[in-house]
């Protein structure tokens, strides 16, 4: 509380001494075993065009000095995005070893829970945690929806792989954790995050379908078309369920916002979309673009 913004600047200090720390650590690592290297290949020698393109872009900017630290309210600049990156190389590395990768997998989606649990607390007592949002939107512990539902996102989708890969007496708990985090999702009222999970959503059940389809079909020998014929019956079974469930989530965010009187219905997206200043924000955004459209202005220097 002694902070401008005590949602934000102390999970960022929190952030950068445990990075510093493990990168330390896994320095030390490196020195002792050679195998535990990262490989500059791939997407991580992406992710490094992309640190760099951003490096390169913000010195050539307006002000580097906010580049480089960020905007207070934020605290994302260059200096973040660099512990980000050597995060990045060092999970990458890291993941090889399976039994760390699922424990590393399972403490995500665990720590997704936690935060469901203080949204879903959130949501029937307004004023716990102190947020402001007055229970028209959940925040949990991060006093911003939007920026809750982008980190609610990964253990949702986390969640989904652990409940497909885990075995059936265990999926009815995984399923009770994706059913708590969805709830804070819908009720985030993130129209981006939301729409962006219901698509990744549909995807994972097109693809599971035509996956257990293609094998079916490829296990069924050419005489036994009757076997065929079933098999074509349970995708179509399964493909309207998939579609059902899918209908189901859509109802659910229109129930939440009618309930809530919020952001989902036709009349907040047009005020949001032609009357607010969203509008404004993105011509801004726009002119910037032509009038600096190799380099632009510098990474956090859209307010310059």
């Amino acid at each position: 509380q002694n902070f401008f913004y005590p949602f934000v600047h102390g999970k960022v200090f929190y952030f950068l001494a445990v990075s510093e720390t493990v990168i330390w650590l896994y320095f030390v690592l490196c020195l002792i075993n050679h195998s535990w290297r990262p490989r500059l290949r791939g997407i991580n020698f992406a992710a490094f065009l992309f640190l760099a393109a951003i490096f390169v872009a913000s010195i050539f900017g307006v002000n580097f000095e906010r580049s480089f630290w960020g905007a207070w309210p934020k605290m994302l600049g260059l200096f973040e995005l660099l512990h980000v990156f050597l995060l990045f190389l060092i999970l990458g590395a890291l993941f090889r070893d399976e039994r760390f990768r699922k424990n590393y997998l399972l403490a995500i989606f665990f720590a997704g829970i936690g935060l469901s649990a203080l949204g879903a607390i959130q949501s029937a007592v307004p004023d716990f945690l102190r947020t402001g949002w007055g229970g028209r939107r959940v925040g949990s512990a991060f006093d911003n929806p939007d920026y809750y539902a982008s980190v609610i996102i990964f253990p949702l989708f986390i969640g989904i792989y652990l409940f497909i890969k885990s075995a059936a007496r265990r999926k009815i708990y995984f399923l009770g954790g994706l059913l708590l985090i969805a709830y804070n999702l819908l009720f985030t009222q993130a129209r981006g995050a939301v729409a962006a999970s219901l698509f990744g959503v549909f995807i994972i059940l097109a693809y599971c379908s035509f996956k257990n389809y293609r094998a079916g079909m490829l296990s069924v020998p050419k005489a036994t078309p009757s076997v065929a014929a079933q098999k074509s019956r349970a995708f179509l079974t399964r493909f309207l369920i998939f579609l059902a469930a899918i209908a189901v989530l859509i109802g659910s965010v229109w129930l939440i916002s009618s309930f809530s009187g919020g952001r989902f219905s036709p009349g907040a997206i047009k005020h949001d979309l032609l009357e607010s200043s969203r509008l404004l924000t993105w011509q801004a955004g726009l002119r910037g673009f032509f009038a600096h459209p190799i380099l632009g202005w510098g990474y956090q220097n859209f307010n310059a």
